[in-house]
């Protein structure tokens, strides 16, 4: 295989700050490309591929074909599952991104609704754009993108970056980098991901969730992702907005549907730790319309240590369980001079009757 050789220099494009994990999987890539035996060289760049793979979608699977670089069989299968629905999509690796060879292949492998993923970067013309994302769009459902765009999005500005409350990162960003590679779309390019990645999680100090923000984000998702994926992105930025936005906001227009597995582990618990969403009964009774009690059962460990009270509360005549069980809370300490006086005596003939009426029936 060619393209990465060690004598094969990546090149940042003017204006554009070097991003460290991408300039490591380069080095890494390069490495495994400069060995003398095939089956090392496959294997290490199978590997530094699916590490940059996995760090963007930790909640899929990774399988290794047999196959490298082939015209129509995969190199890695992305699998997945989605409130027990399994999913997955073909990854095709190539050297670089030649366009006259990659429109053709965009083509012939539409149908397979796969990721071309490139060895190497592909800087696009400044001036107009290019023929290849002209036929990537076109494709609807084909990612045409390289390793080194991959890696600016999992660090998109160098380090993780705060929400706009200051409690964990963007949550946007979050499931923009979980999307990507399952629903993403067209050409991605470095410059593509600096535009997304700044779409999904603006400068600290901005107004995030103003509505003029929300429409540009919505503009980007239904670019760069599948109809499915954008509509699931636009549903959470609006849930978001409804819940955190400090203007009065009076419905969520996409509250259809169910939430992904993806959407529910980095929705709630961000939600769940803002106290102006955790009071939002609206918020949460929107968000319980689109799970099930078995949907929060199988969040216990990203709900670890979080009271789930303002999510269960709103949605008790909604959700049904299979079974229900009443036992004491042993961890219960109130003080014993809390705790009602039991009456000793004989009973009172009031008592007996309402005794003698319930043995009756």
């Amino acid at each position: 295989p060619g393209g990465v050789g060690p004598g094969r220099e990546q090149t940042q494009p003017e204006g554009q700050e070097v991003n460290t994990r991408s300039l490591a999987v380069t080095e890494q890539i390069r490495s495994a490309m400069s060995s003398n035996n095939p089956d090392d060289i496959v294997t290490g760049v199978k590997q530094a591929v699916a590490e940059e793979v996995m760090s963007l979608s930790p909640d899929a699977k990774i399988v290794l074909t047999n196959y490298f670089n082939h015209s129509y069989m995969p190199d890695l299968i992305l699998e997945w599952n989605d409130a027990g629905r399994r999913d997955e999509r073909p990854i095709f690796l190539r050297n670089d991104l030649r366009p006259e060879v990659t429109e053709v292949e965009v083509r012939s492998l539409a149908r397979r609704e796969p990721v071309v993923l490139s060895l190497t970067a592909f800087h696009e013309p400044p001036a107009r754009s290019s023929p290849l994302r002209e036929r990537a769009r076109e494709a609807n459902r084909v990612l045409v993108t390289d390793v080194v765009s991959l890696a600016d999005m999992a660090t998109p500005f160098g380090s993780e970056r705060s929400g706009p409350r200051g409690h964990g990162e963007a949550p946007l960003l979050r499931l923009v980098q979980a999307n990507l590679l399952k629903g993403g779309r067209g050409l991605l390019t470095p410059q593509d991901v600096e535009r997304l990645a700044q779409s999904a999680a603006p400068t600290e100090g901005d107004a995030v969730l103003t509505e003029p923000f929300l429409t540009t984000f919505q503009e980007t998702a239904d670019e760069m992702f599948v109809p499915d994926a954008a509509l699931r992105l636009r549903r959470s930025a609006e849930l978001l907005r409804f819940g955190l936005a400090d203007e009065v906001v009076d419905a969520v227009t996409s509250a259809t549907g169910k939430l992904s597995d993806v959407e529910l582990r980095i929705l709630v618990p961000y939600l769940l730790a803002d106290e102006a969403a955790r009071s939002n009964t609206r918020l949460w009774g929107y968000i319980g319309s689109m799970m099930s009690l078995d949907r929060l059962e199988e969040l216990s460990d990203a709900l670890a240590d979080v009271d789930v009270t303002a999510l269960v509360i709103p949605n008790l005549e909604k959700w049904t369980a299979k079974r229900a069980q009443l036992v004491i809370n042993s961890s219960f300490e109130d003080p014993v001079d809390t705790l009602p006086e039991l009456q000793t005596g004989e009973a009172s003939q009031e008592d007996v009757a309402v005794s003698e009426q319930a043995d009756n029936g």
